[in-house]
């Protein structure tokens, strides 16, 4: 199994970055967190943008996979 990088999403996820929405299991392997993670992050805003349709128990909520990309780039710590 190849590590998923920023340079490597697009080979190993082939869609187009602008129009492809992810469900919260696939959005949260796409970042590599469980779903249950992403779930309280949303409930709390701290994750990446996502697409909420209807309200209530049956809403639906999707990720961008560009939103996911951009949020990659910007929580990705560096050290020296």
């Amino acid at each position: 199994m190849k590590l998923l990088t920023i340079e490597n999403i697009d080979e190993l996820f082939p869609m187009s970055r602008q129009s492809v929405n992810l469900q919260t299991k696939d959005a949260a392997t796409f970042i590599g967190v469980h779903q249950n993670t992403l779930r309280y992050w949303t409930s709390l805003a701290l994750g990446p943008k996502y697409i909420k349709i209807n309200n209530g128990r049956k809403a639906k909520v999707l990720y961008p996979k560009n939103e996911l990309i951009s949020w990659l780039e910007e929580n990705t710590a560096t050290t020296v």
